[in-house]
């Protein structure tokens, strides 16, 4: 299930990637703080507040702004509804406003997606630093995606059918880039492109529901299918 959160315009600038830590803290502030969704495996995915655009260093939402909250756990959805009804401002002037849910349909074979947040994928070398994967090189990235998916798609679900499950990345977009993100004062190398996943009709939806990649609970790799682009527009 994924729902939009809508939230009014901001009244105060906002600095550039705050609004990873914004979607962050509103979702954790409307299920509670100690909930035992801290530090687990995350069988949602939750995107950063989207909408607006950057002006001079700073993030403005004219029209407004949205989170995105998908998940194969519908307390979590149900949860979070009934937080937002209680904790309305989310912070620099905005406040919730409605939610919206949104269906859709998935078929057999190749189901075609882009990133609304993009895709983190790193390893830890000798405990001291980051290496992260990225279409620099596509090849080394392609492969490395395919299989941290297939063991989070079977960790969440191990009767899941991968047989002939794939991912391509078309080559002609050229939207496609490598993102410099910082959290926290960390510095994040994440992937937005398009991607075309051949599986069946069940596995397109368990990945859309929880996100692609790793950190899909801080705001990275929230996908949606090209065909439903007009839901994502504020």
């Amino acid at each position: 299930m994924r729902i939009k959160i809508n939230f009014t315009k901001n009244t105060e600038s906002i600095p550039v990637d705050k609004n990873y830590e914004l979607a962050v803290s509103y979702f954790h502030k409307c299920i509670g703080h100690n909930n035992d969704l801290h530090d687990g495996p995350s069988n949602y995915c939750l995107s950063p507040l989207m909408g607006g655009k950057l002006i001079n260093g700073f993030i403005n939402y004219e029209n407004g702004g949205f989170i995105i909250l998908s998940s194969d756990d519908i307390m979590i959805i149900n949860n979070l509804m009934i937080g937002a009804m209680n904790n309305k401002e989310l912070g620099y002037g905005m406040f919730f406003d409605r939610i919206e849910d949104k269906g859709t349909t998935y078929h057999d074979g190749w189901n075609n997606f882009a990133t609304l947040s993009p895709i983190l994928l790193s390893k830890s070398i000798n405990n001291k630093r980051r290496k992260f994967f990225t279409l620099d090189n596509e090849e080394e990235y392609i492969e490395n995606l395919t299989e941290r998916t297939k063991k989070k798609l079977l960790k969440i679900d191990s009767n899941l059918d991968l047989r002939n499950f794939k991912i391509e990345i078309p080559k002609t977009n050229s939207s496609h880039k490598v993102k410099k993100i910082m959290i926290h004062n960390v510095s994040n190398r994440a992937n937005q492109h398009h991607l075309n996943i051949y599986c069946n009709s069940k596995v397109a939806e368990t990945l859309s529901n929880v996100g692609i990649g790793q950190s899909t609970g801080c705001g990275f790799g929230t996908i949606y299918l090209l065909k439903d682009s007009k839901f994502y527009v504020k």
